[in-house]
């Protein structure tokens, strides 16, 4: 995933979307029309995927660095995560699915492991 983000583009199967070339701003941003426009942070919370969450949240929010594990950092530092950038231009926790909930309302539904994140600001804006 982080090599997916890091390049200019994306290259798409040329079958399943027409060979578009994806931006990584439009993968952070994407929203599922075939299941039920679940964002990947959406889908992330779903699974249950904390890294990839604080993936999401590194190169897609203006989330402050402060709110990070020091694990997260170290661990995206090693993957070579330019944390100066913020990949789209509109933060991932506004995005809501076709039922208009947030990613915070989606973790409350879900449960564990989200609860100790709900209301902290780590998932809404």
């Amino acid at each position: 995933m982080v090599e997916m983000l890091q390049d200019e583009e994306y290259e798409d199967d040329e079958e399943a979307d027409g060979g578009k070339i994806w931006q990584a701003g439009e993968i952070m941003l994407y929203q599922d029309s075939l299941n039920n426009g679940w964002s990947p942070l959406h889908t992330a919370i779903f699974h249950k995927r904390q890294e990839v969450v604080w993936l999401l949240l590194l190169l897609g929010s203006s989330l402050d660095r402060s709110h990070f594990p020091v694990e997260v950092i170290q661990e995206a530092l090693s993957l070579g995560v330019d944390m100066s950038v913020t990949l789209s231009t509109i933060d991932v926790r506004t995005l809501k699915d076709a039922q208009g909930t947030s990613a915070e309302q989606f973790a409350s539904q879900v449960g564990a492991p989200w609860i100790p994140w709900l209301g902290q600001g780590l998932l809404a804006v």
